[in-house]
C-alpha cells in the first residue's frame, strides 16, 4: 500500500541474523498522522498501543536495546583482536531461558533481552546475557525473579543447552563441554522520577542481597554508549571494599536516614574501579583517602 517500506543494509552488518527491517514511507507517516491528529500523546498510547499489548514504554524500551546493541557491533567491528560469533535477539523464544527453582523443584523462565558472544584471535570466548532496564518495571519482585533465574540458570550449568542450540542456529563451532561461564549485562537508563544512577544503585542492591558478586555487572546506558567495550561496569565483587570504607568513615551510617544512607551509596559507587568486558582487570584499591572528608561530611 506503499505505507512501509523495507529498509536494505549493504554494509553487512546484519548478515549474522538478516532480520526483516521496514520503516515509515512519507505516506505513511501522513496516514498516521490523519488517523491520529485529534489525539494527544497520552491518549494515543492507550487508545492504540495498550489495546495491542504494547505500550510507549516497549517502543522506548526496544529502540533503545537497538541503540546499545548496534553500539556494541560496530565497538567489536573495530578491534583486530575480537569478532562477533553471535547475536540473538528475543525472537521465536530464541533468547528463552529455563532453569529449576532451587527451593520447588518447578521450571523457571524469562526471556532474556539479547544474547551475545565474542570470541578472540586466540579463540577465547566470551559470552553475555543482556539486560536493558529503562526504569519502566517497578515491581520489585519481578526483578528479583529475574535475577535468580538468571542465577540458577549459571549455577546449574544449563548454560550449555543452550550454546548448542545457538550454534546450531549460526553454524558455528566453539567448545561447549564444562561448564560454560555467562556474564549478566544490566544496562539500564533512567525514567522521570529517577537518575540513571539511582536505578543502577537500586538494581545492583537487588543483585547483592542475591550474592550475585560476579555473574551480574551493570552500567548506565550513557556510560555504555560512550565506550562499550571500555571500563563502564561495576560488579558486586568489588563493592565489599566500598562498604567496609563506609562503615569506617561513617561510624554512624546506621543511624542515617534511608534517603541519605542512598546518596552515600551512590557516592562511594562513583568511586569504585569499573571494568571492561575484554581486560581483566588487575587487583588494586578502590578507594581513596581523600574521599574520607567526602564520607564524613555526608553525615552532618
Amino acid at each position: 500500500m506503499g505505507y512501509v517500506d523495507k529498509a536494505l543494509l549493504r554494509d553487512g552488518m546484519w548478515s549474522l541474523q538478516n532480520p526483516d527491517i521496514f520503516y515509515l514511507t512519507g505516506q505513511g507517516i501522513k496516514a498516521l498522522r490523519a488517523q491520529c491528529h485529534d489525539l494527544n500523546p497520552f491518549e494515543w498510547q492507550h487508545r492504540y498501543t495498550k489495546k495491542r499489548g504494547f505500550t510507549m514504554s516497549f517502543y522506548k524500551h526496544e529502540l533503545k536495546l537497538t541503540d546499545l546493541l548496534l553500539a556494541f557491533k560496530d565497538a567489536l567491528a573495530k578491534r583486530e583482536d575480537w569478532h562477533l560469533l553471535y547475536f540473538e535477539r528475543d525472537k521465536r523464544g530464541d533468547t528463552e531461558i529455563k532453569a529449576k527453582n532451587p527451593e520447588t523443584g518447578k521450571d523457571i523462565k524469562i526471556h532474556a533481552d539479547a544474547l551475545l558472544g565474542m570470541q578472540d584471535s586466540q579463540g577465547k570466548t566470551e559470552h553475555f546475557v543482556i539486560e536493558f532496564d529503562n526504569c519502566s518495571e517497578t515491581d520489585e519482585r519481578k526483578i528479583v525473579h529475574k535475577m535468580q533465574t538468571l542465577r540458577a540458570f549459571n549455577q546449574q550449568g544449563v548454560f550449555m543447552a543452550k550454546l548448542e542450540q545457538i550454534a546450531q542456529r549460526h553454524d558455528l563451532a566453539f567448545d561447549v563441554s564444562g561448564k560454560v561461564p555467562f556474564r549478566v549485562l544490566f544496562i539500564n537508563d533512567g525514567g522521570a522520577m529517577t537518575t540513571p544512577e539511582r536505578r543502577r544503585h537500586w538494581l545492583f542492591e537487588r543483585a547483592m542481597n542475591l550474592k550475585g558478586y560476579k555473574l551480574f555487572w551493570f552500567a548506565t546506558l550513557q556510560d555504555f554508549l560512550q565506550d562499550p567495550l571500555g571500563a563502564v561496569f561495576i560488579r558486586g565483587k568489588d563493592y565489599q571494599p566500598v562498604d567496609e570504607h563506609i562503615q569506617q568513615s561513617l561510624p554512624n551510617f546506621e543511624s542515617l536516614t534511608p534517603r541519605r544512607q542512598t546518596r552515600v551509596k551512590i557516592e562511594a559507587m562513583r568511586m569504585m574501579k569499573r571494568q571492561s568486558i575484554i581486560v581483566e582487570p588487575t587487583p588494586e584499591s578502590t578507594l581513596q583517602e581523600k574521599y574520607s572528608e567526602q564520607f564524613q561530611k555526608m553525615s552532618i
